[in-house]
């Protein structure tokens, strides 16, 4: 049974190909120290999930973001501000939308099966000013054990 790796493989392919992110990890803990290369970022992270006969289901959340950065023109624009927040916000919901998308419509493979809704919220790390969104989803596997 390759549940685990065989989704992993599917969201970072998926991810690699989406032009707004730089870089894939899996629950990695990534610093602002080597953003210039780093960002924008997505991490897929598993962590729990279900075991039912002949089925495999993991709760997945991919989360995308960037770095804050103030705009170095001056905003007239009260509304919008000097930053690149709505830019960033914008960017992520698409990168979210993307790799859902490619779940949803199968274009890796038809093994997995989204279950129900994706839920989705901001994300703001305060730590690295490293904001975006997380998409939180179910995927449904079937299981394949070989057993001699």
């Amino acid at each position: 049974m390759n549940a685990y790796i065989q989704i992993l493989d599917i969201v970072k392919t998926s991810l690699d190909d989406n032009t707004n992110i730089n870089t894939v990890v899996t629950a990695e803990e990534m610093s602002a120290e080597n953003s210039a290369n780093v960002f924008p970022l997505a991490e897929v992270i598993i962590e729990t999930g279900e075991l039912r006969q002949q089925v495999t289901f993991l709760k997945i959340r991919i989360s995308c973001v960037d770095i804050l950065t103030n705009v170095s023109e001056i905003v007239e624009d009260k509304f919008y501000g000097g930053t690149n927040r709505e830019d960033i916000y914008n960017e992520m919901l698409a990168a979210c939308r993307s790799v859902f998308d490619d779940l949803v419509n199968d274009k890796y493979t038809k093994d997995i099966v989204i279950v129900g809704v994706a839920d989705i919220e901001k994300v703001e790390n305060k730590k690295d000013g490293a904001i975006g969104w997380a998409i939180d989803f179910d995927i449904e596997v079937q299981s394949t054990v070989n057993r001699i």
